[in-house]
């Protein structure tokens, strides 16, 4: 598929809107929040939901949960949802442990790249520490700065 059909195929996804709760207290990615995200079809009914926070390096996207309701899987609106974050974030999506039954999901999903939907490999929930030492630096830092501040 050259990259003018995948910004049809990418033109034709369902209109979505996202209401998303940031959690700053149990996020992994500490310190940006880890987000709880309801996904709503052009009609106000809720068509999903999501788990997915920015890294601290702004340099990725994590996606640890997509769940399309029933009736309305297989049209859409998963995927965009990922064109959704590519779009505000502007960065590679890397899921967190693609279960077995979303394989085609996400294999699909990577074959958007030429039209801006970058999907890396996943990582598994045993690399999310190795994954955190990346910007440990920053949350050393913050706790530096807070404490010279309010010390």
């Amino acid at each position: 598929m050259n990259v003018d059909e995948l910004q049809v195929r990418l033109d034709r996804l369902p209109i979505i809107t996202i209401e998303a709760i940031p959690n700053y207290y149990t996020s992994w990615t500490a310190p940006e929040p880890t987000h709880e995200g309801w996904i709503y079809a052009a009609d106000g009914r809720q068509v999903g939901a999501a788990s997915y926070a920015q890294s601290p390096l702004a340099d990725r996207v994590y996606v640890s949960d997509i769940e399309i309701v029933a009736g309305r899987q297989r049209q859409g609106y998963a995927t965009a949802f990922l064109r959704y974050l590519a779009q505000v974030y502007g960065q590679p999506i890397t899921p967190i442990h693609e279960l077995f039954h979303a394989s085609s999901f996400w294999n699909a999903a990577r074959r958007l790249k030429p039209a801006g939907v970058i999907v890396t490999a996943q990582i598994s929930v045993s690399d999310m520490p190795r994954e955190a030492e990346r910007w440990q630096h920053l949350t050393d830092e913050a706790s530096d700065f807070s404490s010279a501040q309010f010390g």
